[in-house]
């Protein structure tokens, strides 16, 4: 079947006062007759910026396309100039944008909106271009149409001006709609009203759907192909059974395990992904996912990733796939036998340390072993002091159950051991966050306190 679309190494980046924004880095992809394509990632990821392009809407300059190509049946977009935009924008590609509340113009009535797709073209009376506004309406689910015609936006509640959105995109029959994110802000219920009606016109009218979320609720109940944008880059596609069920990058199996199913238990914590996204003024040279990743290996920061084919319709853009990769499972982890692997070499790099430590200690010019022996043993009390410190301000919380009331912080403050994780707390205002830090401390004295006692036994 001949693709609609293909969009081919497509590059777009923003000249601003800091520099230059590198938003879509190196993106293909096709979207074929009738299908429902989903594309998903964390906000900031280039799903609206790559959705943008195709129609190249984004603002010119300060945006500009560094390369690449979007082929729309054989005809690059890229090439045309603004008359044959004109006539390709509403009528072989539509969109649906992201708020309905501030998408429409407060100023003018429904019906001349709708009708705003026609303006520039020949061979419509006003009659026939009302007539089509009306049966569009009906389409989407409005009722009473010739009210809502002459009505304006503020008289619309919100599901009635998303499915106003959706009459001006289907309007012009277009063969592809990108739907940006169209249930944001709408309820439960409305949402639910909302994704029935793309799905029943998709169905009706044949048309292509582009349909932009972070949603993988709404990705799973609609779409038939998934891409998974990050840093600007794709890194994983395939359709939607594959996507769920045969996760191959690690990036996504972050996004499944942030969300809450039916089936979660009660009391289960979800798992954020750590970290924050890569800088697109200066990408990273690697896999942009490497600094998250749990995964990550040295390659991953130096290299960027191949794409790996591992089906017909399953690629992802990972290290992990490669034949001398480590073989784990992305949605299990580690099998025990790495684990074990793993913790085995951590304490062989850990007996090594201490033995380089040691030597160092016999080489390096050093007083007389006795006044030695009285240095190492007062930090080694000093240390067993505050690690005692830090477990009773530790019981503390646990007792609290991670609360801090003002005295406690009042102490925190006070105490000189304890101030790092004072500030801690004040930016993180968190609970949990601050348990953690704590428990981080108490680990990093434990080790300097392993390190005296090597050295304590060198002598």
């Amino acid at each position: 079947m001949e693709n609609l679309l293909e969009v081919k190494n497509l590059q777009f980046s923003f000249r601003t006062y800091g520099g230059v924004v590198k938003a879509v880095r190196d993106v293909s992809f096709e979207v074929r007759p009738g299908e429902i394509l989903g594309i998903v990632g964390e906000s900031g990821c280039g799903k609206s910026v790559t959705s943008q392009c195709l129609m190249r809407l984004n603002p010119e300059p300060p945006g500009f396309f560094e390369g690449g190509e979007i082929l729309y049946k054989g005809k690059d977009v890229l090439k045309m100039n603004k008359k044959e935009l004109r006539q390709f924008r509403g009528k072989e590609i539509s969109y649906i944008f992201q708020d309905p509340m501030t998408s429409l113009n407060p100023t003018m009535r429904i019906g001349k909106q709708i009708e705003e797709v026609f303006v520039g073209r020949k061979g419509m009376s006003a009659a026939e271009k009302k007539a089509k506004a009306l049966e569009i309406l009906k389409m989407v689910g409005i009722s009473d149409g010739e009210r809502r015609y002459k009505q304006y936006p503020h008289e619309l509640s919100g599901g009635m001006k998303q499915r106003v959105m959706i009459a001006i995109a289907l309007v012009g029959s277009p063969s592809i709609v990108i739907a940006d994110e169209p249930t944001t802000s709408l309820d439960v219920t409305i949402e639910a009203q909302i994704l029935d009606v793309l799905k029943n016109l998709q169905k009706t009218l044949g048309t292509s759907i582009i349909l932009i979320t972070h949603d993988l609720g709404v990705i799973a109940k609609l779409c038939d192909r998934v891409l998974v944008m990050y840093g600007g880059k794709i890194v994983e596609r395939g359709s939607v059974d594959e996507i769920f069920y045969d996760t191959a990058h690690p990036y996504t199996k972050g996004l499944m395990h942030s969300i809450a199913k039916l089936d979660t238990a009660k009391g289960h914590k979800l798992q954020p992904i750590e970290g924050t996204p890569p800088d697109l003024f200066a990408p990273p040279k690697g896999c942009p996912f490497a600094a998250r990743c749990e995964y990550c290996m040295e390659i991953c920061k130096d290299m960027p990733p191949q794409t790996y084919e591992l089906s017909k319709e399953h690629e992802t853009c990972c290290w992990l796939q490669h034949e001398y990769a480590p073989k784990v499972d992305i949605m299990k982890g580690l099998t025990e036998a790495q684990k074990q692997e793993e913790e085995e070499n951590a304490a062989s790099n850990s007996k090594n340390q201490e033995s380089q430590q040691s030597s160092q200690i016999h080489t390096q010019e050093q007083p007389a072993s006795a006044e030695l022996y009285e240095q190492l043993e007062a930090q080694l009390r000093t240390l067993r002091a505050e690690s005692a410190k830090m477990q009773e301000e530790l019981q503390k919380i646990r007792d609290r159950r991670g609360s801090l009331d003002r005295r406690l912080y009042r102490e925190l403050l006070d105490s000189e051991v304890l101030g790092q994780i004072a500030a801690c707390y004040v930016e993180t205002q968190g609970k949990k966050e601050l348990y953690g830090v704590v428990r981080k401390f108490l680990e990093e004295h434990e080790e300097q306190c392993s390190g005296i006692r090597a050295e304590l036994r060198a002598i």
